[in-house]
């Protein structure tokens, strides 16, 4: 089984469509959680998914409003709110909202993440697994970092061998 994994980040001054932009990249996806900073936005980013999509398919999940139908595929949250048993294909936040989120993650006791990620699309600050690695985020969790043995259509054996060596002195586990 091959799984497909891509972390990308959208970051730009306010009134730029990144939010517009991240509900379609998310909606491209069969399943997908949206952690936004505040509770109007979140419920304005429910109602347009809930408009495109269906309101059966879409929950809210923020301080003071939890709508949750049986069987939700997209997730719209405040970042507090963010579910953390779900499992997903698309995860969106933003860097402070990732940072958090991490944090989050430590708190409730996660000892080990496994880092995967990039894209062929890069847009944004993070546009491979390196820079999320470069952050700091992860200080003081287990890491592990994947590659791709078989080879990759997306990038040449030698820059998959490079990014493999710069990935390995942030790595407990390749």
């Amino acid at each position: 089984m091959r799984l497909e994994s891509k972390t990308v980040a959208v970051l730009g001054p306010t009134n730029t469509g990144k939010t517009h932009y991240a509900i379609e990249r998310m909606l491209g996806y069969k399943s997908g959680i949206i952690g936004l900073p505040l509770r109007l936005l979140a419920r304005e980013v429910y109602d347009k998914i809930s408009k495109i999509r269906s309101s059966s398919c879409v929950a809210l999940v923020t301080g003071e409003e939890r709508i949750v139908p049986a069987g939700a595929t997209y997730w719209v949250c405040t970042v507090e709110a963010m579910p953390e048993n779900l499992s997903v294909e698309c995860l969106i936040v933003d860097e402070i909202q990732l940072k958090e989120y991490i944090n989050r993650c430590k708190d409730v006791g996660v000892k080990q993440v496994l880092v995967i990620g990039g894209s062929r699309e890069p847009v944004g600050k993070f546009d491979s697994s390196i820079q999320i690695l470069e952050t700091g985020f992860f200080d003081k969790i287990k890491i592990g970092i994947a590659g791709h043995p078989e080879g990759s259509p997306d990038i040449s054996d030698s820059k998959l061998e490079k990014a493999m060596i710069d990935k390995k002195p942030y790595a407990d586990y390749i």
